[in-house]
């Protein structure tokens, strides 16, 4: 039997580093790809299916995300429906983040909505790693 991390797991092996960094971890089980760029305690709020927004409890700010159906997105996104290599093909975990936050965030802006909103301010949280976080498989 595979066991499954939880949030509290995270925090806990977070907590035990020598200082924080932020990172991603992907439970293949569930195919989801989590992202955390502060060690704070946080709330969580769903957007959508597709995303729920971590917020800091004190600052009410982002400082993660949950993104559900990450290796469909991911194939979808980088290579097209077709699954050929596709010439915008995305090498790394941030330029697809910025690329699908960017769909979305056109998508639901339409509407001028609180999901709109939403999808910005999490590809702008992506978008300011100069780097992409470590991803570890939690499954």
């Amino acid at each position: 039997m595979i066991d499954q991390i939880s949030v509290d797991d995270v925090d806990a092996i977070l907590a035990e580093m020598n200082g924080f960094q932020p990172c991603a971890w992907y439970n293949e089980e569930s195919d989801q790809l989590s992202f955390l760029a502060e060690n704070v305690q946080y709330g969580t709020r769903r957007v959508d299916g597709l995303i729920t927004l971590f917020i800091d409890l004190h600052t009410k700010g982002l400082v993660g995300f949950k993104l559900k159906g990450f290796k469909a997105l991911y194939q979808k996104v980088c290579y097209g429906l077709d699954q050929s290599p596709n010439e915008r093909a995305l090498s790394d975990l941030v330029a697809f983040l910025d690329e699908l936050f960017w769909m979305q965030y056109q998508e639901a802006n339409e509407f001028r909505s609180e999901r709109a909103e939403s999808y910005l301010r999490a590809r702008n949280m992506a978008k300011g790693f100069k780097t992409p976080p470590p991803v570890s498989n939690a499954a």
